[in-house]
């Protein structure tokens, strides 16, 4: 049995960071610095950002901490604790990535402090760069094909990419918002980030679905169609309505049904429907086998007493040596008869 290592020791850490990210407890006044970690003040920073969605949807990041929990717990297990997954694609990129989450948390400020949301967003960013990182190692890892591998090494690491991507985009909208004092960005760029940021959502499902290899991710899909639902939930009733408002909303929620339905429909047609009809064809197999069997006994059976029939035949017409020596010697008598007649 392999030891533990620091990389399993380390993932612990990263997963403990992750949990007390999570939590909503009020600590008190005194512990108030502590809050800045907390998942819980996202929305409050960011409700003013184009790309920001509705508070329940903030429940997202409560799934992906408990499965990079379960992930810290699983990696410790003899059986996972020195698989390539852990080891040779993880490695100290999850605590990295979650340092870099930690950091971006703590700068992002109040949401009139632009400067520090641009340094958070760049930390955000640098979370996502580590997070898919990992992806890209533990594709490139040989894998053992089990389902525990998929659901408990590697689903939590696509949670975590989708997560760290949408909370990048989140970050650089509020960057760009109206109000944003600081910087003064022009129309013009702000068109490009909020264009940039639907691009992102509506491409990246189709790269990771249709152009991925043999082995389509839907997990990443799953998670921008629920975030893109709730920025397209998080509409401002009092806000002004235009044309490229309504094309706006009309796009997220395109992009959010269109993804989820397309990621259903692979689903059911590569992991349902395939496996299915592997298994109706490999029992087609077996029937054929079986009945290839029977055939191939009673071909044996008959083979079997042919042999018999043919010696049985070749012994009638084999000739008998004292038949012969009666019929010769009577030939003879027959003979010798004939010749004193004819004397």
């Amino acid at each position: 049995m392999a030891p533990l290592n620091y990389i399993n020791y380390a993932n612990v850490v990263a997963s403990c960071l992750i949990a007390l990210h999570t939590t909503q407890v009020d600590l008190g006044p005194e512990y108030e610095f502590f809050e800045k970690f907390s998942i819980a003040s996202l929305p409050e920073r960011y409700e003013e950002g184009t790309m920001t969605p509705t508070q329940p949807f903030f429940f997202i990041f409560n799934i992906v901490s408990l499965s990079l929990v379960l992930f810290s717990i699983v990696q410790l297990l003899p059986a996972y604790r020195s698989s390539p997954m852990v080891q040779g694609a993880v490695e100290y990129w999850f605590i990295a990535a979650v340092l870099a989450q930690v950091i971006g948390f703590a700068i992002a400020g109040e949401r009139e402090e632009t400067v520090r949301t641009f340094f958070s967003t760049l930390f955000f960013a640098l979370m996502g760069t580590l997070t898919w990182l990992i992806l890209d190692k533990q594709a490139k890892v040989k894998s053992d094909g089990s389902a525990e591998e998929y659901w408990m090494l590697r689903v939590p690491f696509s949670l975590l990419a989708g997560w760290s991507l949408c909370l990048t985009i989140m970050s650089a909208n509020v960057l760009v918002r109206d109000a944003a004092p600081g910087f003064g960005f022009g129309s013009f760029f702000k068109v490009i980030i909020v264009l940039g940021s639907l691009a992102t959502y509506a491409g990246l499902p189709i790269k990771l679905l249709m152009f991925n290899g043999a082995q389509p991710n839907y997990i990443i899909p799953i998670v921008i169609s629920a975030v893109t639902l709730g920025i397209a939930l998080n509409t401002d009733e009092a806000a002004e309505v235009t044309f490229a408002a309504v094309f706006l909303l009309l796009f997220i929620y395109l992009i959010s049904i269109g993804s989820a339905v397309y990621t259903a429909y692979l689903i059911y047609t590569n992991e349902f429907k395939s496996t299915s009809e592997a298994l109706i064809d490999d029992d087609d197999v077996k029937s054929e086998a079986l009945s290839d069997t029977v055939y191939v006994g009673k071909t044996t059976e008959v083979d079997a007493e042919a042999p018999v029939m043919v010696e049985a035949e070749e012994i009638q017409s084999k000739p008998d040596p004292v038949e012969d020596e009666v019929s010769a010697s009577s030939v003879t008598n027959k003979s010798t008869v004939v010749t004193e007649k004819e004397t």
